[in-house]
C-alpha cells in the first residue's frame, strides 16, 4: 500500500495537508462521483463557514463553485457510498452535520441533513433540508443551503437529548448491509477536544 501526500491548490492557493492550521481553509469532507472530487472546505471565512469546491484532476487542484455554494452547518460531511459513489441507494447526495452555529468548534443538541440531486450539486436552488417524518415518509423542503435560519428550521436526524454533545461526525452507506453507518465525536465543551489528555 502506497500513498502520495498532496498539497492541492484551492482557487490557486496552496491548501495545507495536515496539522493545526490556525483557521486556514481545509477540507471537512470529500466525495468522489466518477472522476470528479467534491470538497466541503471549512474555515471559508476564517474559523467559520463552509464552501463547496470541485476538482477535475484527481485532487491536485480545486476550484470553488461559481457562484459559490456555502453550507450553513457546523461541520458538514458528505454521506459516502462506495467507490465513485457507485453504491448510492438513490440519485441524491446527502450532507449531514451538527445543527448549531456555523463552526466546527462547538457542540449542540441535534444533527441535521441536506440533500441535493447527484447531478445538481453545484446548483444552490436544488438543495433541500430534512424537515421531519410524515408517517413513514421523510419530508424534504427546498432551501438555500446557506440560509441563516436553516439550522432552526431543519428537523433533527439524530437527537443528543439536550446534552449539547452533537459534534463532528461521519457517515457512509454500506450496500451489502443496506444500512447507513455513522459515528460522532462526544463534545466535551472545550475549544479543541482533540488535544492529548482531553
Amino acid at each position: 500500500l502506497t500513498s502520495t501526500l498532496l498539497n492541492p491548490k484551492v482557487d490557486g492557493k496552496t491548501w495545507p495537508c495536515c496539522g493545526y492550521d490556525g483557521g486556514k481553509q481545509k477540507s471537512a469532507s470529500l466525495l468522489a462521483i466518477g472522476n470528479i472530487i467534491y470538497s466541503l472546505q471549512r474555515n471559508w471565512d476564517g474559523r467559520t463557514g463552509v464552501g463547496l469546491a470541485v476538482s477535475n484532476d484527481n485532487g491536485r487542484s480545486f476550484e470553488s463553485t461559481n457562484p459559490l455554494i456555502k453550507i450553513n452547518m457546523g461541520y458538514p460531511n458528505f454521506v459516502n457510498a462506495g467507490k465513485g459513489y457507485q453504491d448510492a441507494p438513490d440519485n441524491y447526495i446527502y450532507i449531514w452535520g451538527h445543527g448549531c452555529e456555523n463552526s466546527a468548534y462547538s457542540g449542540c443538541d441535534k444533527m441535521v441533513m441536506l440533500r441535493v440531486p447527484t447531478n445538481k450539486i453545484t446548483d444552490s436552488k436544488s438543495y433541500e433540508y430534512f424537515a421531519g417524518m410524515n408517517g413513514s415518509s421523510p419530508t424534504w423542503i427546498s432551501t438555500d443551503p446557506n440560509a441563516s435560519d436553516l439550522l432552526q428550521k431543519a428537523a433533527s436526524v439524530f437527537d443528543c437529548a439536550g446534552t449539547g454533545k452533537c459534534n463532528r461526525s461521519g457517515m457512509t452507506y454500506n450496500r451489502p448491509l443496506q444500512r447507513y453507518i455513522a459515528w460522532m465525536s462526544d463534545w466535551n465543551g472545550t475549544d479543541d477536544f482533540r488535544n492529548p489528555g482531553v
